[in-house]
């Protein structure tokens, strides 16, 4: 009874406790890429680990088992958060079972390779750990999404995409003094665009005008304006009007 009441105190009392701590404790504040990447190369190297042979790793193999293990479940937590924030509402759903459908699909698999270990030698730790650090490194390939806003449609996640060069380019084009008034023009102008938008829509469903063929034609148009603008990537920023001219004119 004793011993249940210190256990019981501790087990149901730690977790409670957990928002008093100074660290954040939250998976959320975590970036999306590196956290994935990172855990699951922890897990795939602990993983391996666990293959090694001999008296001294027989005492180390239960740690490195369960860094692999909880390392992996980490991973997976991020990855659900990830995907979430990665696609549209659309598409989300389906994305998000999809990536469920891999996970149990990978699980198969894992019967098999422990099966196969009994029979003919084959350490099942070394295949998962080459599975999930090869695995792993798709993550490189993907854009990091924390604190990013989540998007309603495929569309508008392509516009953003567009519209987040554009912004950059705007800042970067433009000297301190004036740089807060011409980013606030480009995300009017923006906004203004997007005025037309359903307008356009509504016009196509009672006259069959094409909107698509509008907004191909808009964005054409307007974009071929950047080819009378500077290159900006790699340039120094400039604080006021006079510097940026001076510049201009000694280059």
């Amino acid at each position: 009874m004793v011993i249940a009441f210190g256990i019981g105190m501790v087990y149901y009392g730690m977790p409670l406790g957990l928002g008093n701590l100074p660290f954040n404790l939250y998976l959320s504040k975590l970036n999306r890429k590196f956290s994935v990447l990172a855990f699951t190369t922890i897990s795939g190297i602990f993983s391996i680990m666990c293959a090694l042979k001999g008296k001294e790793w027989a005492r180390l193999q239960i740690g490195f088992e369960l860094v692999s293990f909880f390392s992996a479940c980490f991973a997976f937590s991020i990855l659900l958060i990830f995907t979430i924030e990665l696609f549209p509402t659309s598409v989300r759903n389906s994305a998000t079972s999809l990536v469920r459908q891999a996970l149990v699909l990978g699980g198969v698999f894992s019967p098999m390779l422990v099966a196969a270990e009994r029979r003919n030698g084959i350490s099942s730790y070394v295949v998962f750990g080459l599975v999930i650090g090869c695995c792993g490194l798709f993550a490189a390939c993907l854009p990091e999404t924390r604190g990013r806003a989540l998007c309603d449609t495929m569309d508008e996640e392509e516009h953003r995409e567009s519209s987040l060069i554009l912004l950059i380019f705007t800042i970067e084009l433009f000297p301190t003094s004036v740089r807060n008034s011409a980013t606030s023009l480009v995300r009017q102008a923006l906004v203004l665009g997007g005025v037309f938008s359903p307008m356009l829509v509504a016009a196509e469903r009672r006259n069959g005008i094409s909107s698509y063929v509008v907004f191909g034609l808009v964005i054409g148009c307007c974009g071929l304006f950047a080819a009378c603008l500077p290159e900006t990537r790699g340039r120094a920023l400039c604080d006021t009007m006079d510097e940026e001219e001076h510049r201009e004119s000694s280059l």
